[in-house]
């Protein structure tokens, strides 16, 4: 764990200008022995920002709020404490001294990365050797101020490339960076991306963590990212956060999508709040990133296979996260940058505006193929769901959930509360025999239910407008039903 000296901490403050760092935020006017602007943190009609440059504090009178140099750029950047501290140093070119495992090592990677990008813009932008990236991007539909503000850049049919372009770095730090390759079996050093459309990939702190990349022909797979390394970790990183942070601050809402492309169309045509996976599906690893800036998470997956999978996932995940997860349904076969494209930002807005509650989403997704699977299968789905409540802490939330699955999977309460004590008692784990027992008891629970609508006839009649004997599994329950409905 990196830290750095309580004595750096101590004087950082007294070598900046809290004035001159907060400016860049907003615009603050001299008044008396302070200064005075409107709060970035809430609607500030009246200025009631405070700063004091002989202190280095500053206050807010219409929030209630305070700190130094240091908290502003955590409660404005969404950025920890060490973090805050190394991005106002680096503003001011304070070198950082650091205690325990150095990340100077890591430094270098940045740069490395850093470097590259610009190489692969600019190769982007060249003459007759970037004319094909340009001719693809303007057929997708990106303008020049899109390419421009993701930094797209491209890399030639080249082996060597990076690797004599950045020849003042040492080869083993372009490896670990994942710029180049090292196969060892061959006893060679070569460029990892070749030919392709290159997306860089930028941190929450500005810096290129790595790069994502389309193959324009050739061999080999269609998308590749720079491997897993100590700066660049799938899990955490979210795709064009850096420029979705100050939009999604004033909004509050950060709308997630599966891919570079959904975010880039989606930003040029509008939506300034979007970022995107870098794996299948949000992981509990990205909460403390998302909390940071928002405090509604909207999924606009694909809407096909892979997407809604990746939905599921991404709503388990987020379960009790202390965000409001919404899901946005595109719609089967569509996905966010065609329909950006095709049919403007409205269309993608409109669709957002119609997000529906996580939750519920998810529980109709479980009872969605529910009507016409053989009773082993449906006893599956509803442990899915079962599961998936058992996750939430709040018990309010989770008699909730149980009422909205008892309507989805037309089953008793009770039936869905046992499966859930059993997968508890199991540690959420269902073997064929816990499978075969919940069996029996949501024949059990039918049994039940009949036997109560002979004996309450007026609340039989109804319920039997919402169900019919299709709801029933065992073949003398739909009988019973059959029966009842007709005497009824």
């Amino acid at each position: 764990m990196t830290s750095i000296p309580d004595n750096f901490i101590e004087n950082l403050s007294s070598r900046i200008d809290i004035v001159d760092l907060i400016s860049r935020y907003i615009t603050l006017k001299k008044a008396g022995t302070r200064y005075k602007g409107k709060c970035p943190f809430h609607d500030d009609n009246d200025p009631s920002f405070t700063v004091n440059s002989d202190k280095g504090f500053w206050y807010c009178f219409g929030c209630s709020t305070g700190g130094d140099a240091i908290s502003f750029i955590r409660k404005q950047e969404g950025l920890d404490f060490v973090e805050a501290v190394k991005f106002i140093a680096d503003i001011y070119g304070i070198p950082v001294p650091e205690t325990g495992k150095s990340e100077s090592s890591n430094r270098v990677l940045y740069d490395i990365n850093q470097a590259a990008k610009i190489m692969f813009h600019k190769f982007l932008s060249s003459g007759m050797e970037g004319r094909l990236f340009r001719k693809y991007l303007t057929e997708r539909g990106f303008n020049p101020e899109t390419i421009k503000a993701f930094e797209v850049g491209a890399s030639p049919e080249s082996w060597d490339f990076i690797k004599d372009g950045l020849s003042n770095f040492k080869r083993d730090d372009m490896v670990r960076a994942g710029v180049l390759i090292n196969n060892k079996e061959k006893d060679s050093i070569y460029d990892r991306f070749r030919y392709r459309l290159i997306i860089p990939i930028i941190d929450n702190l500005g810096r290129v963590a790595g790069f994502g990349g389309r193959i324009m022909k050739g061999d080999g797979p269609k998308y590749i990212n720079s491997p897993e390394s100590d700066i660049f970790k799938k899990s955490n990183i979210l795709f064009g956060l850096s420029l979705a942070k100050e939009s999604c601050r004033e909004s509050g809402d950060l709308i997630v999508m599966e891919g570079y492309t959904d975010v880039m169309m989606c930003w040029q045509s509008g939506l300034k709040n979007s970022c995107a996976v870098m794996g299948t599906a949000l992981t509990e690893d990205h909460i403390p990133v998302l909390k940071r800036f928002a405090r509604r998470v909207i999924l606009l997956f694909d809407g096909d296979k892979a997407g809604v999978k990746a939905t599921v996932k991404s709503v388990s995940a987020m379960v009790d996260s202390g965000l409001k997860v919404l899901v946005a349904k595109i719609g089967k076969g569509n996905d966010p940058a065609s329909l950006a494209h095709e049919s403007g930002a409205d269309k993608i807005k409109s669709i957002i505006e119609n997000a529906i509650s996580g939750d519920d989403w998810l529980i109709s997704m479980f009872a969605k193929p529910v009507s016409n699977k053989p009773l082993q299968d449906k006893m599956k789905m509803l442990a899915n769901a079962a599961r998936f409540i058992n996750k939430h802490e709040s018990e309010p939330m989770r008699d909730e959930l149980i009422e909205k699955a008892t309507i989805q999977f037309k089953v008793p309460a009770s039936a869905i509360i046992e499966i859930m004590r059993n997968l508890k008692e199991n540690k959420g784990k269902a073997s064929n025999g816990n499978v075969a027992r919940m069996v029996s008891n949501i024949e059990k629970a039918e049994r039940n239910f009949l036997m109560s609508a002979m004996n309450y006839p007026d609340t039989f009649g109804e319920l039997k407008e919402l169900l019919d004997q299709d709801d029933f599994d065992v073949p003398i329950h739909k009988l019973a039903f059959k029966v009842m409905t007709g005497i009824e």
